[in-house]
């Protein structure tokens, strides 16, 4: 399993960002962190697919996702994600579409500013992916590990928005996204 030197710069900043919460976690923002009764949470992300591929000279709105999650404290929660396209992307010859993407995460947040909270996520994930190339149509099933990282922006003690960059499937097609979105405790 090879990680691209992109993944992995996104991978230590996330890793550098959560060891030095510690020091923050001292401090008690009670308006960023959860109460017992908001203990479900729900969001919707839109997002950039990212493929191996991929030159960044665009930047389009590509993908769909729901997550639905569990907190078991103020730091930590698990959650199931579903997303797909909304479009096919267009890799230059040939062109790739998230036909359909579920997994699980744990989640570990923690407040580095009153009003945001840095995360980094970890699970695995199922996705297909079909590729389009001259009138030929493939499709591929991969699972595999999932990581990456956000920030959670406040908005108030039940809304939050949020902004990550994730690799989905590591595998032999490498997927992942740039989203943002909302999530509402309930």
């Amino acid at each position: 399993m090879l990680i691209s030197p992109k993944t992995l710069s996104a991978f230590s900043l996330v890793i550098a960002g959560l060891s030095l919460t510690p020091l923050t976690q001292a401090q008690d923002y009670s308006y960023a962190n959860f109460t017992p009764n908001q203990q479900y949470y729900l969001g919707a992300m839109l997002g950039h697919s990212l493929h191996i591929e991929d030159s960044f000279e665009e930047f389009n709105v590509s993908a769909i996702g729901a997550r639905l999650g569990y907190n078991f404290d103020k730091n930590y929660s698990v959650e199931v994600r579903y997303s797909k396209s909304i479009d096919k992307d267009d890799l230059g010859g040939y062109e790739r579409e998230l036909d359909s993407l579920y997994g699980i995460y744990g989640v570990a947040s923690y407040p580095i500013l009153k009003k945001v909270n840095i995360y980094g996520i970890l699970g695995y994930t199922d996705a297909e992916i079909s590729q389009y190339n001259n009138g030929f149509n493939t499709t591929s099933d991969n699972s595999g590990p999932a990581f990456g990282g956000g920030f959670e922006f406040v908005v108030n003690k039940r809304a939050r928005w949020v902004a990550e960059m994730i690799v989905y499937v590591d595998d032999e097609v490498t997927y992942g996204a740039f989203t943002g979105g909302f999530r509402i405790s309930f």
